[in-house]
């Protein structure tokens, strides 16, 4: 057995060892980076493709299709952005408050994990980003509107079992 020797006084390293992985520098348009800011939230995701996609589900329930319109994001950083939060109040955004670390109860996920499950039981199995994306959006747009329906149907009973938890972020349901 090795015994280690104590180190002498005077020869110690100092401080915490260096962080080999640390970011030290970061760039809102190096994408490599990874992940997302409010601001390319709001320029990819928001403009492109969210606010015009809420304009035409209040332009059909205007027209007595469809029920008011909500817009429900978690607390993802780019969501809480001060300036987007204000743009959508000035844009007539109607927006859900989520509380922090609040269980996820978004519909959406219901339909992401829908999505997922028959993703998994492809035979065969997509491979490549290609197939797999082809694949998504054929299951997509297969989803029954009764399916959809009952997602967004069970959100008051889901809310409804968090509040009686004492609205505690161990529900999950």
């Amino acid at each position: 057995m090795e015994c280690r020797q104590a180190i002498p006084k005077g020869q110690r390293p100092r401080g915490r060892p260096a962080n080999p992985y640390k970011i030290t520098k970061k760039s809102r348009g190096n994408k490599r980076k990874g992940g997302i800011d409010w601001f390319r939230y709001h320029e990819s995701v928001c403009e492109q493709r969210l606010y015009p996609f809420y304009r035409q589900l209040v332009a059909s329930a205007e027209h007595g299709e469809r029920g008011q319109v909500f817009l429900i994001e978690d607390g993802a950083g780019p969501h809480r952005s001060k300036f987007l939060n204000e743009h959508h109040s000035n844009s007539g955004i109607n927006k859900i408050a989520w509380p922090a670390s609040s269980p996820d109860l978004n519909p959406i996920e219901r339909v992401w994990d829908y999505i997922r499950r028959h993703l998994a039981k492809l035979q065969p199995f997509p491979t490549t980003k290609e197939a797999t994306l082809v694949a998504w959006e054929e299951i997509w747009k297969s989803i029954p509107f009764n399916i959809t329906n009952s997602f967004f149907a069970a959100l008051p009973r889901r809310l409804a079992e968090v509040s009686r938890q004492n609205c505690g972020n161990l529900y999950n349901g």
